[in-house]
């Protein structure tokens, strides 16, 4: 059995959609505790091997299974 390499990032999630009013992030968390992702200082965004860091202003869970996220930098 061959191993492959997994590279430096965990993906935790994909955002449902994109930034809107104030910059705000709906997210899907793929975590058994979501409000766990909003402890995190930094998230990395991208595809493939292009990703940009972020760093959390704020974080909530909504409905139990969503991310709000607000990320500096991240304005409309």
């Amino acid at each position: 059995m061959t191993e492959k390499a997994i590279g430096p990032y965990l993906e935790c999630g994909r955002i449902i959609n994109p930034p809107g009013v104030r910059g705000g992030i709906k997210a899907e968390p793929w975590a058994d505790k979501p409000a766990d992702l909003c402890r995190l200082p930094r998230l990395f965004m991208g595809t493939g091997e292009q990703k940009t860091a972020y760093k959390g202003l704020r974080a909530s869970v909504m409905q139990g299974r969503f991310l709000l996220l607000e990320l500096e930098g991240v304005t409309d």
